[in-house]
């Protein structure tokens, strides 16, 4: 049985502007707060939020070794 081109199509990717602000929250404090998010979508994942780092309280986090490819 042979599948079809569609079967093998990639997802397609979008990355738009967030209309509204995004406000990151971990008990209850503020870690980053954001009118220039942007969000990606890809297939049926759930929709991904980025902002910029300017708009983060890097000091309130903490490296990991984890990593995304």
């Amino acid at each position: 049985m042979s599948e079809t081109a569609t079967e093998h199509r990639k997802p397609e990717i979008a990355i738009v502007p967030e209309p509204g602000r995004v406000t990151v929250r971990v008990d209850g404090e503020i870690v980053a707060d954001s009118t220039a998010a942007l969000v990606l979508t890809e297939g049926r994942l759930p929709p991904r939020h980025y902002l910029p780092i300017s708009d983060v309280k890097m000091e309130l986090l903490q490296p990991t070794v984890l990593s995304t490819h």
